[in-house]
């Protein structure tokens, strides 16, 4: 969408502080006067999941934004780092739960005491269509009804989803925090991202934010069904369709069946869809005019690495390493400063590294030397092994006898269903947007046709 002067909307500060200060209000008084779960549910969605980073990215980049991109970067950066940061703090300190409440009052009332002092006559410059004005409002109408919905709803938990609740009333409660796996015999760093803790941290806050029992934690996957769709239509956005094609895109991923079922669910698998949708969101955004937006790669970049500490979904990075690779060398960018010859650089080097000093030999120890030891020193600083991916593909081993090629029609059938679920569903249908040519011009594609 190409900024027009007509689509200008600006928000001074001070009308902003005002509201956040009114939501904290609110918020403070339904937790003081008991069980005002729903109430505090809903002001807490865009006083603790929007209002955080909207202030932080408002003030640090001092730009004019696109509301539906802002909304989605400041709900990115306030869930998925702020967030647990509210939650953490008070198990670092062995204070009570609440005190992650006041973590988050007082960092709102000193954004806000900050922004009305020294910013209140600077206002911020948006640009909204007024489908994207329409959009942005209904994830404050949307959330609320799911919420309700959900709440109603008998539900038996599964087997993951009671050892995330589990844990995360264990952090909100006890603060103790716990991984889902055991960690012995690996690296912290692998522990950290084989443990989810981000996940656990996430329902903590939820938790501790809206007062939910930890058995109700599944309905924080309530607040990404709205936001899965704005990020929908963004992506949508950016091939140049029309308002009605848009509508169409964030209407048809609203009711997505599957969307909607794993809005109840304690499960990350809603979660990692919205991120890395939200991702390839970006990464589209950063390839233009044969050039590469550093600043929206790195964002894409830092969106992908923080979805590796929920879920290990790398197939991803597979089509974004190769498509800028491809744009590299194909527009010969390397050539024209020392910002892309370094990413050259590190593009090449960092997996050549990775397979020769860890995946490569790890594999060597395992399939051939039979190296038990070797084996076990590797583990620990290997997070994903893609060489031993590919070779369990067509070799057996002792933990799994079954290849590729011995499957039945049914296993065909369950990867086929595999390959449907939310988190792998974006990544083909953001790709197929991605390479598909612009409606207005149909004789050239968004990218080098090579990739």
């Amino acid at each position: 969408m190409k900024k027009k002067a007509k689509d200008l909307v600006e928000l001074s500060y001070g009308k902003l502080a005002f509201i956040a200060t009114v939501l904290t209000l609110v918020h403070a008084a339904a937790s003081i006067a008991g069980e005002n779960f729903f109430l505090r549910a809903v002001v807490g969605f865009p006083l603790f999941y929007i209002a955080p980073g909207f202030f932080l990215l408002t003030s640090l980049a001092r730009r004019s934004w696109r509301l539906d991109e802002l909304l989605l970067s400041s709900f990115i950066l306030s869930t998925a780092l702020l967030a647990p940061i509210g939650a953490v703090l008070p198990a670092i300190l062995e204070t009570e739960p609440y005190a992650t409440q006041i973590t988050f009052y007082t960092l709102i009332f000193t954004s806000c005491i900050a922004y009305s002092r020294q910013l209140g006559l600077r206002k911020v410059k948006l640009y909204a269509t007024n489908l994207q004005k329409t959009v942005a409002i209904l994830p404050l109408i949307i959330y609320p009804l799911t919420l309700r919905f959900g709440d109603f709803i008998p539900r038996l938990l599964t087997m993951d989803e009671t050892s995330y609740t589990y844990l995360a009333g264990l952090l909100a409660y006890k603060g103790k925090t716990y991984g889902i796996i055991p960690t012995v015999g690996i690296s912290e760093i692998i522990s950290l991202i084989k443990g989810r803790y981000l996940w656990t941290t996430l329902i903590a806050s939820f938790i501790t934010l809206t007062g939910y029992p930890p058995y109700k934690g599944y309905l924080i996957s309530a607040m990404f069904l709205p936001m899965i769709s704005l990020a929908a239509l963004l992506l949508a956005d950016m091939v140049k369709g029309d308002d009605w094609t848009k509508s169409v895109v964030f209407i048809l991923t609203f009711f997505n069946p599957m969307t909607i079922n794993f809005s109840f669910f304690a499960l990350n698998d809603l979660f990692v869809s919205f991120m890395v949708l939200s991702a390839i969101t970006f990464f589209i955004g950063s390839i233009e005019d044969e050039q590469i937006n550093v600043k929206k790669l790195i964002s894409s970049i830092l969106v992908f690495t923080t979805t590796l500490f929920v879920k290990e979904n790398i197939v991803p990075l597979f089509p974004i390493y190769f498509i800028l690779v491809t744009a590299l060398i194909k527009w010969r960018l390397y050539e024209i400063n020392k910002a892309y010859k370094i990413m050259a650089t590190i593009m090449i080097l960092v997996p050549l590294t990775y397979e020769l000093v860890l995946d490569i030999p790890y594999n060597i120890a395992l399939w051939f030397l039979k190296n038990e030891e070797l084996v076990f020193f590797i583990r620990k600083f290997l997070p994903y092994s893609i060489t031993g991916y590919i070779l369990g593909i067509f070799l057996p081993i002792e933990t799994n006898k079954q290849t590729i090629l011995s499957y039945k029609p049914s296993d065909y059938l369950r990867i086929f269903y595999n390959a449907f679920q939310p988190e792998w569903l974006s990544l083909p249908v953001s790709c197929l947007l991605y390479t598909s040519p612009s409606p207005r011009d149909l004789s050239t594609s968004r990218m080098p046709s090579s990739a």
